[in-house]
């Protein structure tokens, strides 16, 4: 069944905020992290749903919230360690006629913004995980 048949991020954000019961939609804004769909299925002898959330082109599936947090988390990771790479590599290219020196500093620009954004998101994932995390050992 799906939940949102528009695509639009905002209501995206919307549903999985509702499930996850966290927010972090001003850290979501000009991130680089783009919400497809969302979908639920329920598995009717055990009665579990199972989501499935498209972020960038990429598949989320998950059960509970925290299957996404540690999901999520290592997406942003991973994301975050190519910007890295990225911006390093932009701000070492040597001047030359052949480079478009504007177009290079709004890349790196760019990069470093969707890393600072990526990176709260990140911290309000472990944030989150770790809550989750106290409330099971209690």
């Amino acid at each position: 069944m799906i939940l949102d048949n528009r695509d639009n991020k905002e209501s995206t954000y919307k549903i999985l905020s509702k499930i996850l019961k966290i927010k972090f939609y001003s850290e979501l804004k000009e991130s680089g992290i783009e919400l497809g769909k969302i979908y639920w299925s329920k598995n009717l002898q055990s009665g579990i749903i199972t989501y499935l959330v498209e972020i960038n082109d990429k598949e989320f599936q998950f059960s509970k919230p925290i299957d996404f947090v540690v999901l999520f988390s290592r997406y942003l990771e991973s994301t975050i360690k190519y910007y890295n790479e990225r911006y390093e590599y932009l701000i070492n290219i040597p001047s030359s006629e052949f480079n478009d020196e504007l177009s290079i500093e709004r890349q790196y620009k760019e990069i470093d913004y969707y890393r600072y954004q990526q990176t709260k998101i990140l911290k309000i994932m472990n944030e989150y995980k770790a809550k989750i995390i106290k409330d099971i050992q209690n």
